[in-house]
């Protein structure tokens, strides 16, 4: 079924393609992870405690996920080249509006915003591999997309702190909004759809009795499509809660390091999910498993959390390793999608792929509010220059949430997720393998 030919030269202009479309991911990442470094600048500014700074933090995702589902039915309908340049131009101009907003209303609509361009980021640079790559290669590939997720969340972090404590941080989001107009602008013109080989894509079977019906519905009717998507929202949350939000100030707070040195340690976590991405994709690949790599990955997350949370006072460079080896975990979120792949046919895959992205940013829409409502629950009331102060049994309080879905998160693993890695490999898993024709020799129009 797979077309694709052998020269580098192909290989060069299919990564080029993929390459633009994953700077878009990138980029969002940029604008999710930024609240960590300015929660004193929000706090103090806007009179904001914790539970609010949180709430305004998740309408990223409360517009990100339910999103997920209309993104991956207009990546399966329509020009990924266009809805991905759209896209770009909505989360800058949520940007826009987040750095130049004087009220938690108008940082909420930014925050809004953002998410809702956003939520097309990765599926749209999953389905460009599809159509671009022999499926063999997916779930490398797709860890190599979550590492610039990483790289994203780096550049989102210490860098940023620096120029927030340079230019103030309206000035520096302002900045990065606008340089998301001119990435829309580059995608729309140089991202295409299809290779200019493509002369066969899968469409939906006929009707009948023995086959499964394609589309919507039947990836929701899958119980594999729940199973993973719950595993992808609890292997996602550490990185919602304590990578995104409130990991920074609580090392601040435990280690007495400044906001630009605790920053640049959280890189190491964003460094180890997006090495372990792509090395969690290899190791699949050569072990034939996905379920005990799924497994390996919520081992180290709960060893992780145990040791930089509830653990004793580490040096700067054990903290570092652990934070690497913490991020490592997250890696399992990636390979997920790979999972979803194998599970689901090439016409319905944008769907598939959304549904379980869905699940993922759902993590922040519930569990950024949930650990702020628990930190201000067990805050005693001290303050420092208008924003709340917490002691590190606070933020251990409120991180409890982390260990105890890790182990839900296994029972999950074990107990539900099946196994999809077969022999004949890379193709879907064989009970579904009738539910798509291939046209053959009806060229894909390059849109």
């Amino acid at each position: 079924m797979e077309n694709f030919p052998h020269h580098w030269r192909y290989y060069v202009r299919a990564g080029f393609v993929c390459f633009l479309a994953s700077l878009f991911y990138l980029y969002d990442f940029v604008l999710q992870v930024a609240p960590s470094v300015i929660t004193h600048d929000l706090m103090g500014e806007l009179g904001l405690g914790a539970t609010g700074l949180g709430i305004i933090s998740a309408f990223f995702f409360y517009a990100y996920a339910p999103m997920q589902i209309p993104a991956g039915l207009s990546y399966d309908k329509f020009s990924p080249r266009y809805v991905i340049a759209l896209a770009t131009a909505i989360c800058a101009l949520g940007g826009l509006f987040f750095s130049l907003g004087h009220t938690a209303f108008a940082l909420c609509v930014g925050r809004f915003l953002t998410g809702a361009g956003a939520a097309f980021s990765f599926i749209g640079t999953l389905v460009l591999l599809t159509h671009w790559f022999p499926k063999r290669y997916f779930a490398v590939l797709a860890g190599i997309v979550q590492f610039m997720s990483s790289l994203g969340s780096i550049l989102g972090q210490a860098p940023l702190a620096r120029a927030v404590q340079s230019n103030g941080w309206r000035p520096s989001i302002f900045t990065i909004s606008c340089i998301g107009f001119g990435l829309a602008l580059l995608i729309l013109l140089c991202v295409r759809d299809y290779p200019a080989h493509a002369t066969q894509r899968a469409v939906p079977a006929k009707k009948s009795p023995s086959r499964k019906p394609l589309g919507f519905l039947s990836v929701v009717k899958d119980s594999q499509t729940w199973a993973i998507g719950f595993y992808s929202l609890i292997i996602w949350t550490p990185a919602v809660i304590f990578a995104e939000l409130w990991g920074v100030p609580y090392l601040m707070q435990a280690y007495h390091y400044s906001a630009t040195t605790v920053s640049g340690l959280m890189m190491w976590y964003w460094l180890g999910m997006g090495i372990g991405s792509p090395l969690a994709g290899w190791l699949s690949n050569m072990l034939k498993t996905r379920k005990k790599i799924l497994l390996g990955c919520l081992i180290l997350a709960l060893l992780s959390v145990y040791v930089v949370v509830y653990g004793p006072t580490l040096s700067y460079v054990s903290l570092a390793i652990w934070l690497f080896i913490f991020g490592m975990g997250a890696a399992g979120q990636s390979l997920a999608f790979a999972v979803v792949q194998d599970c689901n046919n090439p016409a319905t895959v944008g769907t598939a792929i959304g549904i379980n992205n869905m699940f993922v940013v759902v993590s922040g829409a519930i569990f950024q509010p949930i650990a702020s409502v628990l930190l201000s629950s067990v805050w005693n009331g001290q303050k420092f220059q208008g924003a709340p102060v917490f002691s590190v049994q606070n933020y251990q309080v409120a991180l409890g949430v982390l260990p105890v879905i890790f182990v839900l998160g296994w029972f999950v693993v074990h107990f539900w997720i099946k196994e999809t890695f077969t022999e004949d490999n890379f193709v879907r898993v064989a009970a579904d393998n009738d539910a798509v024709e291939v046209v053959a020799g009806t060229p894909v129009q390059e849109l």
